[in-house]
């Protein structure tokens, strides 16, 4: 007797994937991630605030007077400034003539705020509506 032995058919060829729109798909990757790069940078906008530290008194030399000018391209509304990360400093106006609450404050641009702290500055942290920023002093 005599055994038939079967034998598989023969695998076809392998084609090679179609890369009619492969070039399209990495190009528009590309452009997507340019976009997000883009867009990440474009949010990216901190605050625009000028600190420096004055005297008092020219003779003093104390260095409790802040003055904060904005400088940016919008209007920024302050919510809290902390002198030397010491919550036992605080600051008030330095002008008697507006009796508006210091905080919340809304500095147009250009606007200029004074303000006199019960300690020597060293540091001082600006909390807005447009995020925070720590600002250091030396003397």
């Amino acid at each position: 007797m005599s055994e038939q032995v079967s034998v598989p058919p023969p695998i076809p060829s392998a084609s090679k994937p179609k890369r009619k729109w492969r070039w399209l798909k990495i190009l528009l990757g590309i452009l997507a991630a340019g976009f997000l790069v883009v867009r990440i940078f474009g949010s990216y906008n901190p605050v625009d605030l000028e600190l420096v530290r004055r005297d008092l008194f020219d003779a003093a030399h104390d260095g409790k007077v802040l003055e904060m000018t904005n400088v940016g391209s919008k209007p920024v509304k302050l919510l809290r400034i902390t002198i030397n990360d010491r919550p036992d400093c605080s600051v008030s106006r330095l002008s008697f003539v507006d009796n508006s609450p210091l905080f919340p404050s809304v500095m147009r641009i250009g606007d200029q705020l004074s303000l006199v702290s019960s300690c020597q500055i060293v540091r001082a942290t600006a909390e807005t509506d447009q995020g925070s920023n720590t600002y250091s002093f030396n003397r």
